[in-house]
């Protein structure tokens, strides 16, 4: 009887995670619009190599590559959330105007290669790999 509690508890976590976390691979007319128009926007240049669907126990991500490497995450509403151009520069109409004028005027031999944003802060990386951390208000809190 212990045997057969200890298994069943087993099944249980086993499929409660999976059902918790799955990450699939979709067809990029499967984002949502705001997702795919803002690739389009701002991205045309390049073509999607593939989607990522991430659904969680209470959030869906989507993860998008294209095939310079670019990668650009987004969330179930199709706003972006982390944009990683390591290769080239994140299109400076992306980042926030006051963020934009900081970096330029601060380092003018660098651009920005990584934005990131939560509901708390932005994240940035410039190709010297120096990176900044702003508040929502567009103050700099933080440089690593």
């Amino acid at each position: 009887m212990k045997n057969l509690l200890i298994i069943l508890t087993l099944i249980s976590a086993i499929t409660l995670n999976s059902c918790a976390q799955q990450e699939t691979m979709i067809d990029s007319w499967n984002l949502p619009t705001a997702a795919q128009e803002f690739i389009s926007t701002h991205f045309s240049s390049y073509e999607i190599s593939f989607v990522m669907k991430d659904k969680e126990l209470f959030e869906t991500t989507y993860e998008v590559i294209l095939n310079n490497g670019d990668k650009i995450d987004f969330n179930k509403s199709g706003e972006w959330e982390d944009i990683d151009c390591p290769y080239s520069k994140v299109p400076t109409v992306i980042i926030p105007e006051k963020i934009l004028t900081f970096v330029q005027s601060k380092y003018p031999d660098y651009y920005i290669i990584s934005i990131g944003k939560d509901k708390k802060h932005y994240e940035i990386e410039l190709n010297n790999d120096l990176d900044l951390k702003f508040d929502l208000n567009y103050n700099l809190i933080e440089i690593d």
